[in-house]
């Protein structure tokens, strides 16, 4: 029973809503054990600060649940605030890689973060476990120590477009997404999608980062179609929504992750009746899940996320290839290959590594609804063991998911 085995440990600085990185934080066991040394990059201030921290806080469960071991060692953690940038991101990784040895790295979970230390973690063949989803990780930018623990925007965002089509019937939808990568992926791979199904795609609205006030940009909101997809993360997700509801706009809203558990707080009835895509759902029946959702939200005030569940599930991970190689996870080689050949037990279902690093597993499609008084994303259909490609050619895949831009695919006369 989880119950039993969590420490009395609280993480400090997780919702801190401050521009200006958090000192490191080191915990060290007690065992005389040589530890095995992990960095965590997360994004504890910056634009990501009120979501992307539940990867740091699944990590630290697993661990503490687990008598702060994997594969038998003693871990210690070294968590270093990237404060939602890249450049800061590319600085703290290289002095977890090259001042403090650590000997793999968990995040970070924004995909700009991430892609900005990609060649850098690759060119020194340190393991690192991304928490985000943006597919360059594990298709443009693909590299051999470097796993995902979620899914891929690819992956989400295109069962959402068949359930759109086929289960809601949807037909013209007007887009409104985050102006960075994470947008242009998440919304290119939908469009691809729901117009190869007969659908289509009305409007583009883009929004910056950072938006405090979405008034401008959702009274460009038509009003004669079917349904608005969105694409909003961390703050700006809690911002659009609640400016949504405020202006009476009598479309539904749908998704990708578009609604993560730590914002459930800021947003609550604002978001009711919005169906968001997941690779992970705290309200799936099986007893580990349920176990896993009272604990840590006993501990953190809120439901784990998916990006939460990713984060215990690289404990699941690391403790599984520890136990199987040893210290021959230091060769990149041996651990790539031993990686991709195992099946992982998550608490949320068994998933296997494909040829480009990425899970293959069930994705959710959830109503945002409440509940017995508890607004939460409960699940209405899953699409069973969904690949980053949708199951067609990968390459083809790629090469599409490499052009999608703010222009790209352009909107159909």
């Amino acid at each position: 029973m989880l119950m039993l085995l969590i420490t009395a440990a609280m993480l400090t600085g997780c919702n801190s809503n401050s521009n200006q990185p958090a000192p490191s934080v080191s915990s060290q066991p007690s065992e005389t054990v040589v530890p095995l040394k992990i960095g965590v990059l997360s994004e504890l201030t910056g634009s990501a600060s009120s979501s992307a921290p539940a990867l740091k806080n699944g990590f630290e469960f697993y661990l503490e649940t687990h008598d702060n071991k994997l594969g038998g060692r003693p871990v210690t953690l070294i968590i270093e605030d990237i404060a939602t940038d890249p450049a800061t991101t590319l600085t703290k990784a290289k002095k977890l890689v090259e001042q403090d040895g650590v000997d793999m790295i968990v995040g970070p979970v924004n995909a700009a973060c991430a892609y900005a230390i990609l060649e850098y973690i690759a060119e020194k063949q340190i393991p690192m476990f991304v928490g985000g989803m943006g597919a360059a990780t594990t298709q443009m930018l693909k590299s051999d120590t470097v796993f995902r623990l979620t899914a891929a925007t690819t992956q989400i965002a295109v069962p959402l477009a068949e359930y759109a089509y086929d289960k809601l019937g949807y037909r013209n939808i007007a887009m409104y997404s985050a102006d960075f990568a994470f947008g242009y992926e998440n919304s290119g791979a939908f469009q691809t999608r729901f117009e190869e199904l007969g659908g289509r795609i009305t409007h583009k609205i883009w929004t910056a980062m950072g938006t405090n006030d979405h008034g401008t940009y959702i009274s460009q909101i038509p009003l004669d179609v079917d349904a608005v997809f969105a694409v909003q993360v961390g703050v700006d997700g809690i911002n659009f929504f609640n400016d949504y509801s405020s202006f009476g706009i009598p479309l539904p809203v749908i998704g990708p992750s578009i609604i993560e558990e730590p914002n459930i707080p800021s947003i609550l009835d604002a978001a009711e009746g919005a169906i968001v895509s997941a690779c992970w759902s705290p309200y799936l029946d099986r007893p580990e899940i349920t176990a896993l959702r009272e604990t840590f939200k006993e501990k953190y005030g809120v439901d784990p996320s998916y990006v939460g569940g990713g984060g215990y599930d690289a404990g699941i991970i690391i403790d599984s290839i520890i136990n199987a190689i040893g210290d021959d996870f230091r060769n990149p080689e041996i651990f790539s290959s031993t990686i991709k050949s195992m099946v992982f037990h998550s608490v949320s279902g068994d998933f296997k590594y494909d040829d480009y690093n990425n899970p293959t597993r069930d994705i959710f499609i959830m109503e945002y609804r409440n509940v017995d008084g508890n607004f939460g994303n409960h699940i209405i259909d899953v699409y069973k063991g969904y690949d980053q490609f949708g199951g067609k050619d990968p390459e083809t895949t790629i090469a599409l998911t490499a052009s999608f831009s703010k222009d790209f695919p352009p909107l159909t006369p």
